[in-house]
């Protein structure tokens, strides 16, 4: 055991010098103001922040290690945001001080739930030193396909042929084995396919850009004036075992592919509705768990590759930008990199704290802001952030076209998040795929051999199967 604590200790060093390196804590400085402000924005969320951010911090070279702690503070703070666009929209009537205090200390409680599940599963995970092969990456792959499925809902045709296009824009470029040309139309600029970054741009950001300024003059714009700012200590403390109710539970739906911060607000309002707490409380409990939530999405995206929100589908790509694999391997090889996340998480945490009360007034006048401002500073920051990586001028036509492509899908209901997953996973599951055959020589049986590879394989089958079953057992009932 003294071994055991010895060694944790060990490997926790690097990740707390990491952390604290000078640029790292402005960075996390930085993240938790933008993401704050970008958050504090009707209609834009932690999406939209990390997707304009990534090609910036990419375009200035920083390192990778710095990067990603900007990228998941910036997420931190859009999630820290996100309760004063939706408090502010709710409280026209009556002063929203209270509960934005309120609120902002849960979400703090939130984050720090999700930091210590964050600590345990990864020293459980060290302690299980899983290895994977090509093989095992390829059925991960296929699993992450197959949580789809759960996301689903009433549209499973429509996200089935989202994640079909996605798939079909990462084959773009010269195939890297045979180095025959797919689908580059002649252009020379395709011939390294389209950069992950254009595509999260493109798709997320002016796309939402777009239906931003069709809806300038519907959206009702709130004209709340932030009075004093109170702590009110008294109704924290009663309100201590339901923020730890739901930071559990957020922190628990967060750690489960495919689900998100939006699922887990939803079932920890659910779960207080039933105890017949006010509607106060219940707002508490949504956005505790909503925080706890953005925590837990970072371990099935970091252990299995699997992100549980469009936000983590874009860190999913940041990390293979980078040429950082995700998957069991990771704890064991690159320990100071996610030790170093853990604690840059909570350094960011307690920073998101201190700047969410004192400047929660300068936070709140985000929605003074008129529409039509709005709108031209994002959608000029979206193509600075997209020129910055290649400075083409064909990368601004192709953000140009994949906005008005995703502005067309989210009109028809088509969801944006399995298109960005099958882009990000599509050439991860195609170099596996190749390399666990060429080990094999040419036999398929590679794929089924090992126990991760079978527990995979099942567990695909039930995420296709689970909702059939869910839906048959709900008709039953009723």
């Amino acid at each position: 055991m003294a071994v055991v604590d010895m060694e944790m200790f060990v490997t926790i060093i690097p990740g707390l010098q990491l952390a604290t390196e000078p640029i790292n804590l402005w960075l996390i400085l930085i993240g938790s103001l933008l993401g704050t402000l970008i958050g504090a924005i009707p209609g834009l969320g932690a999406i939209h922040g990390v997707a304009i951010l990534l090609p910036i911090s990419y375009a200035l070279k920083l390192p990778v290690e710095s990067t990603l702690i900007f990228l998941l503070t910036i997420y931190y703070g859009c999630e820290y945001g996100g309760r004063i666009a939706s408090q502010l929209a709710l409280s026209e009537k009556e002063d929203p001080e209270p509960m934005l205090v309120l609120t902002g200390l849960g979400s703090f409680c939130g984050g720090l739930i999700s930091i210590a599940g964050l600590t345990i599963a990864v020293l459980l995970l060290k302690l299980l030193k899983i290895n994977f092969g090509p093989a095992e990456y390829f059925v991960m792959v296929i699993f992450a396909f197959s949580v789809i499925s759960v996301q689903a809902g009433e549209r499973p045709l429509k996200t089935l042929l989202s994640a079909c296009v996605g798939l079909m824009l990462a084959t773009i470029g010269i195939d890297s084995t045979t180095g025959v040309l797919r689908f580059t139309l002649g252009h020379p600029e395709l011939y390294d396919g389209i950069e992950f970054t254009t595509v999260a741009i493109g798709i997320f950001v002016i796309s939402e850009i777009f239906l931003l300024m069709e809806q300038a003059g519907k959206r009702p714009r709130s004209n709340t004036v932030i009075g004093k700012i109170q702590l009110d200590w008294r109704a924290f403390l009663q309100s201590k075992w339901l923020i730890l109710r739901s930071g559990m539970v957020g922190f628990g739906i967060g750690v489960l592919p495919g689900r998100g911060a939006n699922t887990a607000s939803e079932i920890s309002e659910k779960l207080e509705s039933q105890r017949a707490t006010d509607g106060q409380q219940r707002l508490l409990a949504r956005e505790t768990a909503n925080n706890a939530a953005a925590g837990g999405t970072v371990l099935p995206l970091l252990a299995l590759g699997i992100p549980g929100s469009g936000t983590g589908a874009i860190l999913l790509g940041a990390l293979l930008l980078y040429n950082i694999t995700p998957g069991p391997s990771l704890f064991n090889q690159q320990t100071e990199l996610v030790w170093g996340l853990i604690i840059a998480a909570l350094i960011g945490n307690l920073i998101l704290l201190i700047l969410n009360i004192p400047l929660l007034r300068l936070f709140t006048r985000v929605h003074l802001i008129p529409t039509q401002v709005l709108t031209s500073a994002l959608l000029t920051l979206a193509f600075v952030s997209g020129f910055a990586v290649h400075g083409s001028q064909f990368s601004l036509l192709l953000l140009a076209l994949l906005g008005l492509f995703g502005y067309l899908l989210q009109k028809r209901g088509y969801p944006l998040v399995p298109l960005l997953l099958g882009f990000v996973l599509g050439e991860l599951m195609e170099n596996n795929l190749r390399r666990a055959l060429a080990i094999s020589g040419g036999d398929i049986g590679i794929l089924f051999i090992s126990p991760s590879s079978k527990i995979f394989w099942f567990l695909s089958l039930l995420a296709i199967l689970f909702p059939m079953l869910w839906q048959r057992w709900k008709g039953r009932r009723q």
